[in-house]
């Protein structure tokens, strides 16, 4: 049985949201799903997962040097990821997310090249297009 955890790191809680309904999209699919803050991951959590999507706000400049939070990054560092784990990234943001997701790519250790699907929302809503994209990443 397909398993997925989602973790987001919000500030000011359209980050959540987004992942919240990335979850509800998934459960609605039959994935047991979990929907996290960052402060609550542990590494157990992270057990019998065959999907993680992994959520930040977007910091940075409006338009270019978009970057993870610290803390976003240090806890995504230290992360033992099972081998054959499934990763997507998931962002919020105003106007652009410009570099934000090549930023978290790098701290995603051991999946240097992976291919990572890539979620933006600017209202917190999956749009068709998220939902279609999700269901390709859950099929594979």
């Amino acid at each position: 049985m397909k398993k997925a955890l989602i973790i987001h790191q919000s500030k000011k809680g359209h980050t959540r949201r987004y992942g919240e309904e990335i979850g509800k999209f998934l459960t609605g699919k039959g994935i047991e799903s979990r929907v996290i803050s960052l402060e609550e991951y542990n590494a157990d959590l992270l057990q019998d997962v065959s999907h993680l999507f992994l959520g930040c706000w977007t910091g940075g400049l409006f338009f270019f040097a978009q970057h993870p939070d610290q803390a976003w990054i240090h806890t995504v560092k230290k992360m033992a990821l099972p081998e054959g784990i499934q990763i997507g990234l998931f962002t919020t943001y105003l106007l652009a997310t410009g570099s934000m997701f090549r930023a978290m790519k790098k701290y995603i250790p051991g999946k240097e090249g992976m291919p990572m699907p890539e979620w933006r929302s600017k209202n917190s809503l999956l749009s068709e297009a998220d939902k279609e994209s999700i269901n390709k990443f859950i099929a594979g």
